[in-house]
């Protein structure tokens, strides 16, 4: 089956071009969509089920290149949202979200941060610390109760920055990517301190940056990319899963080659929304994919079936009592660790 089978478009595209680099963020039944690159400064609001945008308004005075917006907290009226980041003096921002499908919002400074292309996650044992990571290689830990500073430190990264790579939480554990290398960087909460452990990274994603990334479950997926050894992007879809500590390059692939797209996991249908970008001819692109996360997780065990029913019809066999355990071992074999 095509990869194509697996993407489909929403029922609206953007009334205006999307641009690149933006920051998406998922909440119930929207999927805010917030700045971009080249001043491009519009907000907007896409509504899961009306399947139609809305304007938010737009940033001010804020130089928007690589910028970040998280959720920090929600209610049944009102979502707190944090924006900081981007060029030069940079900016940080917080939010009271009141849904633009119901009234306006409100925003104000927060704290000074200075940083393009920076990464940010949520974690900690009650999702009260906010982890930062600089293009320098220095990782930044706030409390966000009290909104102070509890700890910095520089890794050991040989190759490349951390700007254009991607910094998510799995299990408590914050997990760090750039284009060469991989980290694990559990934080004790305790005495404050870092632990930094090196993951491998598959040959296949070495040198490949501004892909989308986006958590589904207790794994990663990241979506298409650049390539800075071939100078093209690439449609490849790539997985970690931390139970085989391994990579996996699936079958299925995005519909063109895309890199700095938008991207948000839908709890609710377990879907995966994939927004704008640049394709191949470094135009922006206005399309919004959509694909169950589960099409791409299962493809490769359901192309294994296939490939492993044709070798038993081919040899002559109605069934085999250990194909199972077969399938696991092939699936195994194509974890690269």
């Amino acid at each position: 089956m095509s990869p194509l089978a697996f993407f489909k478009k929403a029922m609206k595209i953007l009334y205006t071009v999307l641009n690149f680099k933006f920051s998406c963020v998922y909440l119930d039944n929207e999927i805010l969509i917030c700045g971009g690159e080249w001043a491009h400064r519009n907000c907007y609001s896409y509504h899961l089920t009306k399947k139609e945008y809305k304007s938010i308004g737009e940033y001010t005075d804020a130089d928007l290149n690589g910028h970040m917006v998280l959720k920090l907290k929600s209610d049944k009226d009102m979502t707190t949202l944090l924006s900081f980041g981007g060029k030069k003096e940079g900016h940080c921002l917080q939010m009271q979200y009141k849904s633009v499908w119901k009234d306006d919002t409100d925003c104000g400074p927060l704290l000074e941060c200075t940083c393009m292309d920076i990464r940010a996650a949520v974690s900690g044992e009650k999702k009260s610390l906010l982890f930062l990571m600089y293009r320098s290689n220095v990782i930044e830990v706030f409390d966000m109760t009290i909104w102070t500073l509890i700890t910095s430190k520089k890794l050991p990264i040989l190759y490349g920055d951390c700007g254009v790579g991607c910094l998510v939480e799995i299990k408590t554990n914050e997990l760090l990517l750039n284009e060469r290398q991989g980290f694990n960087i559990p934080f004790d909460e305790k005495d404050k301190t870092f632990a930094c452990k090196t993951m491998n990274i598959c040959n296949s994603l070495m040198h490949i940056s501004n892909y989308s990334f986006v958590c589904v479950n207790d794994s990663m997926l990241l979506f298409g990319g650049y390539s800075n050894r071939c100078f093209t992007r690439t449609d490849s879809i790539f997985v970690y899963t931390p139970k085989k500590n391994g990579w996996m390059c699936y079958f299925s692939s995005l519909p063109l080659p895309l890199s700095s797209s938008g991207i948000v996991f839908n709890l609710l249908d377990k879907s995966i929304h994939i927004i704008g970008g640049l394709d191949d001819n470094w135009q922006t692109s206005n399309l919004h994919y959509v694909v169950n996360a589960q099409d791409i997780l299962l493809k490769n065990a359901q192309q294994i079936r296939i490939i492993m029913e044709f070798w038993i019809r081919d040899c002559g066999h109605s069934t085999l009592h250990w194909v199972k355990e077969l399938g696991a071992i092939i699936e195994d074999f194509f974890v690269v660790k």
